[in-house]
């Protein structure tokens, strides 16, 4: 289903890849299943995963601090 034949879906898309929504609430905007969302985000070569490196730093330092010994992040 290309995003020029359905509008919803073109909407869904430009507000997920600005980090406005999530997939699951971008899906639920387009009217589609979660798995299909990321399948058009996928044929459009848009990134499933949008994770900011200060997040992902934040989750690996909470992780080490949780599983000590178990990484060395330094």
């Amino acid at each position: 289903m290309a995003s020029e034949e359905n509008p919803r879906l073109a909407t869904a898309i430009d507000l997920y890849r600005r980090g406005l929504v999530s997939q699951g609430k971008a899906a639920e905007m387009a009217g589609i299943p979660r798995a299909d969302f990321i399948d058009e985000l996928a044929a459009r070569k848009i990134d499933v995963f949008q994770v900011d490196f200060d997040e992902l730093k934040r989750e690996i330092e909470e992780t080490v601090e949780v599983r000590p010994g178990r990484a060395n992040i330094e």
